[in-house]
């Protein structure tokens, strides 16, 4: 499964990243940056409001895009997803969360709904630090 169509190329350098993300937050080992307003990339020409960028010794390990939520972004994200990827996405749910789930050897991609806080996410990740 090849991600080359997302904005944020996972095992980045943090140096990559140099002034265009603002640090939030660390825990265990894992540093939370967000990017910059211009540094907030179009995500397959869905507007992207906020991206998280999670770094483990300096590695980009994961990435969380916040779109808008409407079932009809959702659709169409979906869509694209599946053709870029030749792949069907599986359902998933869970207490907080639902979505769809796309896995490879080493990597994860998922579009997450919040059921509670109505918020949409594009989750993708190394495998390894994936919480799916």
């Amino acid at each position: 499964m090849n991600f080359e169509f997302l904005p944020y190329k996972l095992y980045a350098d943090i140096s990559d990243f140099k002034d265009n993300m603002e640090y939030i937050s660390s825990d265990n080992g894992i540093d939370l940056y967000r990017a910059r307003d211009g540094f907030t990339k179009a995500l397959m020409g869905f507007q992207v409001k906020t991206v998280n960028l999670y770094f483990f010794e300096g590695t980009l390990i994961t990435v969380y895009c916040h779109l808008d939520n409407t079932e009809v972004i959702l659709e169409r994200l979906k869509r694209k997803i599946e053709v870029l990827l030749n792949m069907t996405g599986s359902p998933f749910s869970d207490n907080d969360n639902s979505g769809f789930l796309w896995k490879s050897e080493f990597l994860v991609l998922a579009i997450v709904m919040g059921k509670d806080s109505h918020k949409m996410y594009l989750y993708y990740s190394m495998l390894r630090y994936s919480v799916f």
